[in-house]
């Protein structure tokens, strides 16, 4: 939806995925227009006894397949 809407709008936007983020920074902060670096923070996962769960790919759509290839998941 953002995508539709920033492109039928005319507007600006910097696609990236929150596991990219710290090391795009300064990408994000030129976009910003942020003149000062930005500094990342190390991980840290603060949920207690935290599990990964693997993806369910049969809920998947072809749609939300494409989707994710698209976006480097």
């Amino acid at each position: 939806m953002i995508e539709r809407e920033t492109s039928r709008l005319g507007l600006p936007y910097l696609r990236i995925r929150l596991e990219d983020v710290d090391g795009r920074l300064d990408e994000v902060a030129k976009f910003l227009g942020i003149k000062e670096g930005l500094n990342p923070r190390p991980p840290a996962n603060l949920k207690l006894m935290y599990r990964a769960r693997p993806a369910l790919d049969r809920f998947l759509t072809p749609e939300l397949t494409t989707m994710a290839k698209r976006y480097g998941y």
